[in-house]
């Protein structure tokens, strides 16, 4: 079954960005720096992971951000919310000096310790250390809970590509039983967005 993941290229979010007035010296550094830190990165399905990903991301928070303001360290923390985990090179310290602290503290809950990506894990494992991911996650800043279901959305998005795996499967408990009770106390517009996509799924035929 071919995806149907969104995607979106940097000079597409930058003009979107752009349009919004929302282009400011701290989110071109954060655009250079997730750009350094997932270039070469590609997704389950092989598509580009800036382009299938990250950029996606930051659009979805735009779109919630439609009628007002996004704030800057929103969108900064949705550029760099996987480098921390996916870049050695980018750690604590150089974020905290080339961004801040305010930014650190919104990534570091969104970043899972190196042992809880263990790719020998099985799906009821992973299942387990994510039920404490989102648990730490609801006592985090209220941009990372935000990253983290337009994170969330963004892979439920892209998963008819992988659809029937277990990997899938467990995706599905977890957004019911995890990420929507999340939404549902932080976030309308991405607990619509989840509900909706979890029925679509449902009746895919797989």
């Amino acid at each position: 079954m071919k995806s149907q993941a969104p995607f979106l290229t940097e000079s597409e979010l930058r003009k979107q960005l752009e349009e919004r007035g929302a282009l400011t010296p701290l989110v071109e550094r954060a655009l250079v720096q997730a750009k350094r830190s997932h270039e070469t990165q590609k997704r389950d399905d092989g598509a580009p992971y800036l382009e299938e990903h990250i950029y996606p991301v930051v659009g979805e928070l735009l779109e919630l951000y439609a009628t007002r303001p996004i704030p800057e360290e929103l969108t900064v923390g949705a550029l760099l919310h996987d480098a921390l985990e996916d870049d050695l090179d980018f750690t604590e310290a150089r974020c905290r000096e080339e961004f801040s602290d305010k930014i650190l503290g919104i990534i570091k809950p969104l970043t899972k310790e190196k042992q809880d990506n263990n790719r020998a894990l099985d799906q009821k494992e992973v299942f387990a250390l994510n039920r404490k991911h989102v648990a730490a996650i609801a006592r985090a800043p209220e941009a990372s809970k935000l990253i983290k279901l337009a994170d969330r959305y963004n892979n439920l998005s892209s998963f008819p590509a992988i659809a029937g795996t277990p990997k899938y499967h467990r995706y599905i408990r977890e957004t019911e039983e995890l990420f929507l009770p999340l939404a549902e106390k932080n976030s309308e517009f991405f607990y619509q967005k989840l509900k909706k996509k979890l029925e679509e799924l449902k009746h895919m035929n797989v």
